[in-house]
C-alpha cells in the first residue's frame, strides 16, 4: 500500500459520469489526510496519470460509456505492471462475479452506488489507518496485524457473529460465481486464502441465513464430505 509525502494520500478518480465525479470529488475534499490529484473519464487517461502521478489510491468505476476496458481491467493492469497504488471500487455494479474478481485482484474496498457520505468516509478512514499501521516500522506484532485486518481474537469468537462483513461477502460471491458446484470448508479456505476455521464459522452463519445449503457427498469409501453450495 502506497502513502504520499507529508502524510497525505494522493487520490485520483476514474469516473466517466461528470455529475458522479463531482460528487466523489466533493466527498473526498471533506476527508482529511487525502489529496485529490486528478480525475479521468477513460481507462487510457487513467493509465497515463498512474505512470506520471503515482497516486496512493484510485477511486475506480467499473463501466464506462462505449466499448472497451472496464474498471476491473485497469485493476488487473495495475497488478500486472507492479504499480504501488491501491484501488477502491466505487460503482453501481453489484454483480457478485465483479465483486469477487475485484477483491481477488486486491481492491481495498467496494462501494456500491448509491451510498451515503458516511459509508464513503468510513472506507477512506479505514484505508488510511491500514496504510499508517503498515508503514509504522520494519516489523509488526500479530495483535496489531489482527486489528489492521479486522480479525477477531480467539477469546472473542464465542460472542462474535461474522454477519455481512467483508469475509462474509467474499465467500458469498465465490459460491455464487460457482453456483452449481459444492465446496468443503477446506476447499473454500484454500481458494480464498483464509483459515479453515474462519471459513467454517462463516459458512455456519450463512447456512442459518439460508444463503447456502449443506450437502453430503458420498464417495466410494470413508465418511461423506460436507459441501456447501448457494441455495
Amino acid at each position: 500500500m502506497s502513502q504520499s509525502k507529508k502524510n497525505q494520500i494522493g487520490v485520483i478518480i476514474v469516473e466517466d459520469d461528470p455529475m458522479v465525479c463531482r460528487i466523489n470529488e466533493g466527498f473526498l475534499d471533506r476527508i482529511s489526510g487525502f489529496k485529490h490529484i486528478g480525475s479521468y473519464e477513460t481507462i487510457e487517461k487513467a493509465k497515463i496519470a498512474i505512470k506520471e502521478l503515482e497516486p496512493g489510491l484510485i477511486l475506480l468505476d467499473v463501466y464506462f460509456h462505449g466499448k472497451g476496458a472496464v474498471g476491473v481491467d485497469l485493476l488487473k493492469w495495475i497488478r500486472v505492471n507492479g504499480y504501488d497504488t491501491d484501488v477502491m471500487l466505487v460503482t453501481a455494479d453489484d454483480h457478485s462475479q465483479t465483486i469477487s474478481n475485484a477483491l481477488r485482484l486486491g481492491a481495498v474496498d467496494y462501494l456500491i452506488k448509491p451510498f451515503r457520505f458516511k459509508r464513503f468516509e468510513e472506507a477512506l478512514y479505514k484505508y488510511k489507518k491500514i496504510v499508517e499501521d503498515l508503514h509504522g516500522g520494519s516489523s509488526i506484532k500479530q495483535e496489531t496485524l489482527d486489528q489492521v485486518l479486522n480479525i477477531v481474537g480467539h477469546d472473542e469468537e464465542e460472542t462474535y457473529m461474522p454477519h455481512k462483513n467483508r469475509t462474509y461477502n467474499i465467500i458469498n460471491a465465490f459460491l455464487t460465481e460457482h453456483m452449481n458446484k459444492g465446496f468443503t470448508a477446506g476447499q473454500i479456505a484454500e481458494e480464498l486464502g483464509i483459515s479453515r476455521v474462519t471459513a467454517r464459522r462463516y459458512l455456519d452463519v450463512m447456512e442459518k441465513d439460508k444463503i447456502v445449503e449443506l450437502v453430503l457427498e458420498y464417495g466410494s469409501i470413508g465418511r461423506p464430505n460436507n459441501k456447501y453450495k448457494i441455495k
